[in-house]
């Protein structure tokens, strides 16, 4: 007769125990970079169409962007739509992008496009203002530390998603 292991309460031998569980876990940053350099550079050096590469470019300048990696989510807006027609997402990605570099004036000029030319985009609105409250901090060195301490303790650490899954019980 074969012994079986039981389970330690009700829980653990329901289905809910063979479910996948998901933690949220501090980001490592090397290994959201190795999964940036796997896959988008990867795609890019695949010889995309012209459409594919901005889909590549758009999405490696956000994973670049969420790394802390501003130069290079820089370098790949500008890669992606050079014509008239721009879309929201490289202008909001590029001047993500300049904000994190600290360049609030430029940063300012391209959320006024998009504000300009997506009104309903409400995000752009509130990243404009906050990009033209930095401003005089640059240009002056006057702060307001009230604002900052606020805007510091709503910020919530970047997080890892992972997923394990407990499997049958044998």
């Amino acid at each position: 007769m074969e012994a079986r292991r039981q389970p330690r309460n009700e829980k653990e031998g329901s289905l809910e125990s063979n479910s996948e569980v998901t933690s949220e876990v501090p980001c490592p940053p090397k290994q959201l970079t190795d999964f940036v350099e796997f896959s988008y550079t990867i795609a890019l050096a695949n010889d995309p169409s012209t459409s594919e590469e901005t889909v590549i470019r758009t999405n490696r300048a956000l994973a670049y962007l969420r790394d802390e990696n501003y130069e290079a989510a820089l370098v790949d807006t500008w890669y992606v739509d050079t014509g008239p027609n721009i879309s929201e997402k490289r202008l909001y990605r590029e001047g993500k992008a300049l904000y994190g570099l600290r360049r609030f004036s430029k940063c300012c000029d391209i959320f006024q496009i998009l504000c300009e030319r997506y009104p309903n985009n409400l995000e752009a609105a509130d990243e404009l203002a906050r990009a033209r409250a930095r401003l005089p901090e640059q240009l002056h060195g006057v702060y307001d530390f009230k604002a900052i301490d606020e805007e510091i303790s709503q910020a919530r650490p970047r997080t890892w998603i992972m997923q394990t899954s407990l499997g049958p019980w044998l």
